[in-house]
């Protein structure tokens, strides 16, 4: 267990408690016994099992054999002792197609055989409010027969301008983990949310120290440029640049 992580998710979530621990040794009526709940109190389980293994830029064990990829399976088993209102599952969206798409049936199975009816579909973070391109499978099952659930209302995308422009100006090596934003006007609807309850700093500052030599390369690089702009004499240490990202 990464215990970072759990104490990142405390301190952002205070009212919520959490357990580090194998999710194959936890029992579910545990789990609500231990925050005073019961059964007919649970109206959604949500989760997102390890993507690693269904995502398409891993090689290595994106594989039916690597066994993080059934681990949804305990998620159905969550489902099945608790019987909630309805389910939520999230991925990256590269288990739909894995091992033709067999893990996508799978879970569709799964839910159909608990008594639910399973929607799915790949919905984009930029469509809502987040100034990146990132792509879900999302699978919404419910004890009711419901229309469709993935008729949302997107919002407008959200520029990268207008998300960062007002972050601190970081130097080379900047070891200041928290500053000061670089103005407080003119803000636009997305900075002022990421301002709420944060003041007039934000943390997360820390810069590698970068040697000279990828300083330069980078001083070639346009807005929308990639490797391909930095001259070839910058790159003579690189053994194959067929190994770097085409993007």
């Amino acid at each position: 267990i990464e215990p970072n992580s759990s104490v990142t998710l405390k301190e952002n979530n205070k009212r919520m408690t959490v357990r580090e621990s194998d999710t194959k040794r936890i029992e579910p009526k545990e789990v609500i016994n231990s925050v005073g709940l019961r059964k007919k109190d649970i109206d959604i389980i949500a989760g997102g099992p390890p993507c690693q293994g269904f995502s398409q830029s891993n090689c290595r064990s994106r594989h039916l054999n690597n066994p993080l990829n059934n681990l949804y399976k305990e998620f159905f088993r969550f489902v099945k002792v608790l019987q909630p209102q309805v389910f939520l599952l999230e991925n990256v969206a590269g288990l739909r197609t894995l091992h033709k798409g067999v893990v996508l049936q799978d879970i569709l199975n799964a839910g159909k055989k608990l008594g639910y009816y399973v929607q799915w579909d790949i919905v984009n973070a930029e469509d809502f409010g987040v100034p990146q391109r990132r792509k879900r499978i999302i699978f919404i099952g419910t004890k009711k027969k419901t229309s469709n659930l993935f008729r949302l209302k997107k919002s407008s995308a959200v520029a990268v301008r207008n998300a960062l422009d007002d972050l601190p100006i970081l130097e080379n090596g900047n070891t200041v983990n928290e500053l000061k934003y670089s103005r407080n006007s003119k803000l636009s609807n997305y900075q002022n949310k990421m301002r709420k309850n944060n003041g007039n700093t934000v943390s997360n500052n820390l810069v590698t120290r970068n040697s000279a030599l990828v300083a330069e390369r980078y001083e070639y690089i346009p807005p929308g440029g990639n490797w391909r702009n930095i001259p070839l004499h910058l790159m003579s240490n690189y053994k194959n640049l067929g190994n770097c990202h085409s993007w």
